[in-house]
């Protein structure tokens, strides 16, 4: 195993963990303290995010991921598909927003 393979392994491993807090967020709220530890859910997926900040920063360092920014017309994208399928769950009766929560850009289908 070279470097850029034990990145990629430790990439993969940031991203398991922040799916593993935010289900553990959704599971008992964004705000609750786990028995023993210090910080709440909410805190501790920005520390997993940090963590694969870091880990990107370094591939990028190797030449193993492009060192440009995120592309601006990506992310717009990328938001507006997610913003669809958010209207589709509500559409489909899973998802139930109030008026507070419904997010920049929403427009429902």
């Amino acid at each position: 195993m070279n470097l850029t393979q034990y990145l990629l392994t430790k990439l993969a491993e940031e991203c398991a963990a922040i799916a593993q807090r935010a289900s553990k967020a959704n599971l008992f709220g964004i705000c609750e303290v786990q028995p023993g530890q210090p910080l709440d859910n909410a805190a501790r997926i920005m520390d997993e995010l940090t963590g694969l900040q870091v880990i990107v920063e370094l591939l990028r360092e190797r030449g193993a991921l492009p060192a440009a920014s995120f592309d601006s017309t990506a992310l717009a994208a990328k938001r507006a598909k997610v913003l669809r399928y958010t209207g589709y769950s509500a559409q489909c009766g899973v998802l139930q927003m109030d008026a507070a929560e419904t997010p920049a850009g929403f427009a429902p289908p």
